[in-house]
């Protein structure tokens, strides 16, 4: 080993114990608490028995029964420098269910301090007991593929319960809905602003009012993985940028709408934007064109009632999937950002986003947005501009800001469907199912009905999915 290796090595042995003894000192721990051992990392794991009513109060806190949940809350030794996650769930408190036979069941906690890059792990124990009660929700919830840092929320075993009329759902970032069927749908993007890498939010689910002493109630926990946080740490600022409604034709335009949010404390400046057609099949026709940012996040002037004929708009649908998984895409090759100049700075007493035409030399049509604010907006291009085998458009955003972080987003709309993700029906029962569908107007477009269309009839509780394939519900 080289004279040069071995300082690094010692150099970096050194500052990581000096930053173990620094954290030990935040903690006001003992200098035998802080000699390597990684399970002193959690403090304490605090587990309570959230009992359903009627059950037997002679279990302890650590005896449930089947189908039951416990609320986990783990204090780590210092807390600021410390990432907690709970069975592989990230945050400090969770709500598991405890389901299965009559068992001692494992929670594995970890905590790691990444400053350090040291993890250490605990396992605390939760014995099952056959007391099980069937007349209790359970709550099963995902990520959304149609919205952003959206959960879909689906109560498995609604066929058990008795006396639950309506749902009492409160989602723990201050929003509550009350519904008449198992299912619900919430987004978490106005309760997240970026600053950690994964939110944790406490659901709870009633039969009544909670101001009601004798509401049931059930809690369950969602984590949100918030991918504006992650570049942070990277250094690149992801402004969160989604379609809120479909490309769609007019006549001889298409209509895209979308909206921005700037959640830095500084402005954004967003000069280009690639513009990316993709084939629905083979290769691209074209390499994809840089455009100045304006055509696209500053349009105005364009009458829509007076150009477009009521009678020929069309529906078309975006690639949810696409667009909400963007942010890990990178950009095709362009020209060079400008450096932002004092004078464009500068102009910040406004809320709404600035039109630059000329920042720099050679670039006009830059878009300066405000920190801390929202735009909503739309554009219009023409259809001419899209080749007949075109089904995606793109458009990548590049940008800065004040401290120099470059910026990068990304709008992904559908010009026509795929046919490789389409299908043409062929089963009776199916047909016959879809054609009323379309026969008391549940679906917009009558010539092709999509996965999404059929979700959000089954969360309205209108049709629901069986073994047997799909059908409306009760």
């Amino acid at each position: 080993m080289s004279t040069k290796t071995r300082r690094a090595n010692l150099t970096s042995r050194t500052l990581r114990g000096i930053t173990l003894w620094i954290t030990c000192l935040l903690a006001f721990s003992t200098l035998t608490a802080c000699t390597g051992d990684l399970s002193g990392l959690i403090q304490g794991v605090e587990i309570n028995r959230q009992a359903f009513p009627g059950s037997s109060p002679a279990l302890t806190e650590r005896q449930v029964c089947s189908g039951e949940v416990v609320e986990v809350k783990v204090t780590p030794l210092v807390p600021i420098l410390t990432e907690v996650s709970v069975n592989g769930y990230p945050g400090e408190i969770q709500y598991l269910s405890m389901t299965g036979l009559p068992t001692k069941l494992p929670i594995s906690v970890s905590a790691s301090v990444p400053l350090l890059g040291q993890v250490g792990f605990r396992t605390e124990e939760v014995e099952i007991l056959d007391c099980t009660r069937f007349d209790v929700p359970k709550i099963r919830s995902q990520a959304s593929l149609y919205q952003p840092f959206g959960v879909d929320f689906t109560i498995t075993n609604v066929d058990e319960l008795s006396g639950w009329q309506l749902f009492y759902w409160n989602f723990g970032d201050g929003q509550s809905a009350v519904t008449d069927v198992p299912t619900v749908s919430h987004s978490y993007e106005e309760a997240t602003n970026g600053e950690q890498a994964h939110e944790s939010f406490v659901v709870t689910l009633s039969n009544l009012p909670l101001s009601d002493g004798s509401a049931m109630v059930r809690r369950h926990t969602v984590t949100i993985e918030d991918y504006t946080r992650i570049a942070r740490k990277k250094g690149i600022v992801t402004p969160r940028a989604w379609e809120t409604a479909p490309f769609e034709k007019l006549g001889d335009r298409f209509l895209g709408q979308f909206r921005l949010r700037n959640m830095e404390s500084e402005p954004l400046l967003l000069t280009h934007a690639v513009e990316q057609h993709m084939p629905c099949e083979g290769t691209p026709a074209e390499p994809p064109r840089a455009i100045p940012a304006a055509e696209i996040l500053f349009q105005s002037g364009y009458d829509l009632e007076e150009a477009v004929d009521p009678q020929s708009r069309e529906g078309i649908y975006m690639n949810n999937a696409l667009a909400y998984g963007s942010f890990v895409q990178g950009l095709p090759a362009d020209a060079l950002v400008a450096e932002p100049s004092a004078e464009a700075f500068s102009m910040l007493q406004q809320s709404d986003p600035i039109l630059l035409p000329e920042l720099e030399p050679g670039i006009e049509g830059s878009v300066l947005i405000p920190a801390t604010t929202v735009h909503n907006s739309a554009f219009v291009r023409e259809a001419s501009d899209f080749a007949e085998d075109t089904c995606v458009v793109a458009y990548h955003f590049k940008g800065t800001t004040p401290s120099e972080r470059p910026v990068v987003m990304s709008l992904y709309y559908e010009i026509r469907p795929d046919p490789a993700t389409m299908s043409t029906v062929v089963d009776e029962q199916l047909i016959s199912f879809l054609t009323d569908l379309v026969e008391i107007g549940a679906v917009e477009d009558p010539t092709r009905i999509t996965t999404q269309d059929l979700f959000r009839l089954q969360q309205s509780g209108l049709i629901v999915q069986t073994g047997e394939g799909w059908t409306f519900a009760d």
